[in-house]
This record gives structure tokens, C-alpha cells and sequence, in this order.
């Protein structure tokens, strides 16, 4: 019946597939694996790596075998435990453990000659090709110029000579202020890492101005140390210190100050007198005016008033008695003027009998210190 139906399908054109051969497993390898991803019928292909520490004999790399209609075509391959031989001498170092043969993993140790540095990896191993790697390190000389820092000082750190991995730390004179980082360290190179740093005067902006007040000198920029010197207004005066100076962290210190009004105390009080007005405060350019007792006289300015250095000037009078002597002068006689007592300004004019002559002027004044001004005349 079987052979019926093949011989109607083949009457009929269509055609039947055969089933595609299956190699099955290609077996095992020691200390690798096999890939079987693709699959295992005819024309399939299967990868055969080494586990890690393990190499192929022979040819290097993974392996591949081919499911053909005899089966895997090919021979499984043999993986052998990966051995180095020793790595590479460097002038003017060594390295440790030394021995004939190394395996996988394996690790020596390089080191330099007194006063010498390792440039590149102190440590390399045996990899799975079987070398050394990384690349062997060289013995070099590392030795940092000494770091001239202007107008910086040396803190803390190392001393020269100055060799690999030697650090110091600066900071700037007062005055100054760093721009870079203040701790480098000698490199590989030879260099200073992260750069020298520079020490840069340091500068102000103009400080603030004042309201009713003056700065001097007047500039754009100031450096460290130079002073400020402000000033108010005529009838105002500082609140505080009058100068301010750039300090280190580039401003101005201390706070500037602010222009008040000047204010006076009340005026002294004089003997025999008083003044007006009174109040408790007085301000910049009040005036006050002052009187004596009847009898007496001011002896100095009548006014005086609130000044710019919160006092009144000019001082304050005093109340005197200002009276003259008679004047008598001998062959002469009163002519006009006032009449006894003589008090302050009191005036007198004279003159010489018949047959005389006068010497000296012939009014006179009382003048405050109670004497005839300017000098009783005679007649001769």
C-alpha cells in the first residue's frame, strides 16, 4: 500500500524530502567545550573553544567541525594547560618570583634600582596566550624642578630632591591670593601635577559711596593694603572710622561709614548772662544769641553758633562792667559827648583852653578793658 501511494504521488509531480542526517553529539573535550548552537544535521557547524588557563595544541584560536553525511568531519582537537615563559628583563630593574616556567595566572613583580621608578605596571601575568601582560614596565629617572612659586611659601610637604610621588603644599604671601590648586605632586613625567599654581595681587572694587559724603582717592581698581579715606559734607559728619582699606578677601574693610547731620549740645552758660534760644539739640548752623545783665557788657562774639566739628563756635562771651575814669585833661574842657558814668563805647570830645594846643585826638572812646581809647590828649 506504501509503495502504491509513493508510486501515485510520483505520477502525480510532487516530490518528497528526505530527512536531513543528524551527527549527534561530536563527544568531549577536556578542559573546553563544545557549541552546539547551530544544531547537529547535516551542514551544521559546532565551535570547540579551551576553558580559560587552556590553549589548543597546536594551532591557536577556537576550532570548528562540520556535520557531514560520514558524520562530525574533522578531529576534536586537545586543550593543554597555558605555561609562559619568564617575561622580559628591564634595565636597571628585576623582577620576582624567577623561575623556568610560569602557568596561567601567574603573577611577578617588577622593581627598580635604588632612586629609580617604575614606569608602567609593577605587576604583570601569565594571560591564556600564553605571555606576559601587560607590557613590561621601564626604570626611569623622576625628578621634579624645584617649584618657584612667586610670591608663595612653601607650607608643608617634601623636601628636594623631589622624586616620584613627592608632594608640597604652598599659600600665598599676604597680599596675594592663589590662582591653581595649592598641592601638587611630582609625576612620572618628571612634572608637577596638577600645574604650579600663580600667586596674584590682590585688587578691590572702588568701595561704596556715601550719601552727603566724599571718597578719596576716587579709582577703579585698588590693591591690597591701600586705604580709603572718606569725608562728609559741609554740616554732616562720619558715623564711624573715616578709613577703609582693601583687605585679603578683596573687599573693603571695616563697613563703610555714613554722614549724619552734625548735631551740638546746648552752649555754655556764662556768669551774669544768658543766651537764646534754649533747646535740648541743637543742628549744624544753628544760632544762638547771647546777653548780659543790665550794667554789664558782652565781652566777646554776641552769636555763636553750631559748627561742622559738632561745637559752638566761636567761644562763648563774657559779661563784664566796663566803666571809665573821668577823663581829666588838664587846660581843656568837655565839649560833647556822654556823661559819667562811662560805660563801654561811652564817647568824650574835648578841647584845649585859650593859649594851648592840643596833642592827641580830642574824642575818646571807652573801650571794654575801662580805658579811653585811643589816649587821653594834653594841652600844652
Amino acid at each position: 500500500m506504501g509503495i502504491i501511494y509513493f508510486l501515485l504521488l510520483s505520477c502525480l509531480g510532487l516530490a518528497i524530502a528526505a530527512p536531513r542526517r543528524n551527527c549527534g553529539s561530536a563527544g568531549e573535550v577536556e578542559n573546553g567545550h563544545i557549541d552546539y548552537s547551530e544544531g547537529t544535521e547535516f551542514g551544521d557547524k559546532i565551535v570547540i573553544t579551551c576553558n580559560p588557563g587552556y590553549q589548543f595544541i597546536g594551532k591557536q584560536g577556537p576550532r570548528g567541525m562540520v556535520c557531514g553525511d560520514q558524520g562530525w568531519m574533522g578531529k576534536l582537537p586537545s586543550c593543554k594547560a597555558v605555561t609562559c615563559d619568564p617575561p622580559p628583563m628591564i634595565v636597571d630593574g628585576t623582577f620576582s618570583p624567577i623561575k623556568e616556567t610560569y602557568s596561567y595566572g601567574d603573577i611577578v613583580q617588577y622593581s627598580c634600582q635604588s632612586g629609580l621608578t617604575l614606569n608602567g605596571s609593577k605587576s604583570v601575568s601569565c594571560s591564556d596566550d600564553g605571555t606576559f601582560q601587560p607590557a613590561p614596565p621601564t626604570c626611569i629617572m623622576v625628578q621634579c624642578k624645584d617649584p618657584d612659586v612667586k610670591n608663595g611659601e612653601w607650607v608643608q610637604g617634601s623636601r628636594p630632591p623631589f622624586g616620584y610621588k613627592a608632594t608640597v603644599t604652598f599659600k600665598c604671601r599676604s597680599g596675594f591670593i592663589m590662582n591653581g590648586e595649592s598641592t601638587q605632586t611630582c609625576e612620572i613625567n618628571s612634572e608637577w601635577s596638577p600645574g604650579l599654581p600663580t600667586c596674584e595681587m590682590v585688587t578691590c572694587e572702588p568701595p561704596p559711596t556715601v550719601a552727603g559724603g566724599t571718597l578719596s582717592p576716587s579709582k577703579d581698581k585698588y590693591v591690597y593694603g591701600e586705604v580709603v579715606q572718606y569725608s562728609c559734607e559741609k554740616g554732616f559728619t562720619l558715623s564711624a572710622l573715616k578709613s577703609v582699606s582693601c583687605s585679603e578677601d578683596g573687599t573693603f574693610k571695616p563697613a563703610p561709614p555714613t554722614c549724619i547731620t552734625v548735631t551740638c549740645e546746648p552752649p555754655p552758660m556764662i556768669v551774669d548772662g544768658t543766651f537764646s534760644p534754649i533747646k535740648d539739640t541743637y543742628t549744624y548752623g544753628d544760632a544762638v544769641l547771647y546777653s548780659c545783665q543790665n550794667g554789664l557788657t558782652l565781652n566777646g562774639s554776641k552769636s555763636v553758633s553750631c559748627s561742622d566739628d559738632g561745637t559752638f563756635q566761636p567761644a562763648p562771651p563774657t559779661c563784664i562792667m566796663v566803666q571809665c575814669a573821668h577823663p581829666g585833661i588838664e587846660n581843656a574842657d568837655w565839649v560833647q559827648g556822654s556823661r559819667p558814668p562811662f560805660g563801654h563805647r561811652a564817647t568824650a570830645t574835648f578841647k584845649c583852653r585859650s593859649g594851648f594846643i592840643m596833642k592827641g585826638e580830642s574824642t575818646q572812646i571807652c573801650e571794654m578793658d575801662s580805658q579811653w581809647s585811643p589816649g587821653l590828649p594834653i594841652c600844652e
